[in-house]
């Protein structure tokens, strides 16, 4: 993940309280680690 991509993240929950985006790069990390047969951590 690239540092721009940190930063927009954070900025949207630190200026709005808004945790969609760094719910959707959760999802989006889980879904590759799917694709390359590794199991998710459990919750």
């Amino acid at each position: 993940m690239h540092i721009d991509e940190v930063e927009a993240i954070w900025s949207a929950i630190a200026e709005r309280d808004d945790w969609q985006p760094f719910d959707d790069k959760v999802r989006a990390v889980r879904g590759m680690g799917e694709a390359m047969g590794q199991d998710a951590p459990a919750s």
